[in-house]
C-alpha cells in the first residue's frame, strides 16, 4: 500500500509539470525582462547619481557664495562701526567746543552791546551833512 501511494504521487507530479523545452522558453523571456529591468534601473541610478552630484555641487557653490557674502558683510559692518565710533568721538569734541564758545559768547555779549549802542546813538545824532563828510573822506 505504501508503494502504491508513492507511485500515484509520482505519476501525479509528472502530469502537472510542464515539459522541459516549454519551461526553458518561458525562463529565457523572464531572464530577458529581468535583464532589461536591471539595465533600466542601472541607467536610472546613474542618472540620479549624476543629478545628485550636480545638486551637491550647486549647493556647495551657493554655500561658498553665501559664506563669502557674510564675510564681506561682516567686514563692512566692522568698518561702519569704526567710522561711527570715530564720528561719535568727533561729535563729542565738537559739542564740548560749542558749549565753550556759547559760554564765551554769553560772557562777551554785554560787552559787545555797549559799543554797538554807542555807535547807533552817534549815528542817530549825526547830521546829514556830517554823514556826507564822513563818506567822502572814506
Amino acid at each position: 500500500m505504501i508503494q502504491s501511494r508513492e507511485s500515484t504521487d509520482s505519476e501525479d507530479s509528472d502530469a502537472d509539470a510542464p515539459a522541459a523545452a516549454t519551461y526553458k522558453t518561458h525562463s529565457s523571456g523572464i531572464v530577458d525582462v529581468l535583464d532589461d529591468m536591471k539595465d533600466k534601473a542601472e541607467e536610472e541610478l546613474s542618472s540620479l547619481r549624476k543629478a545628485e552630484g550636480t545638486a551637491k555641487h550647486n549647493f556647495q557653490m551657493l554655500k561658498q557664495s553665501l559664506e563669502d557674502q557674510m564675510a564681506d558683510d561682516s567686514k563692512q559692518l566692522d568698518e561702519e562701526k569704526a567710522a561711527k565710533s570715530q564720528s561719535d568721538g568727533e561729535k563729542a569734541v565738537a559739542e564740548v567746543d560749542l558749549e565753550k564758545n556759547t559760554k564765551s559768547l554769553q560772557m562777551l555779549r554785554p560787552r559787545l552791546r555797549q559799543p554797538m549802542q554807542t555807535a547807533w546813538k552817534q549815528q542817530l545824532i549825526m547830521t546829514p551833512q556830517l554823514r556826507l563828510e564822513l563818506r567822502s573822506s572814506l
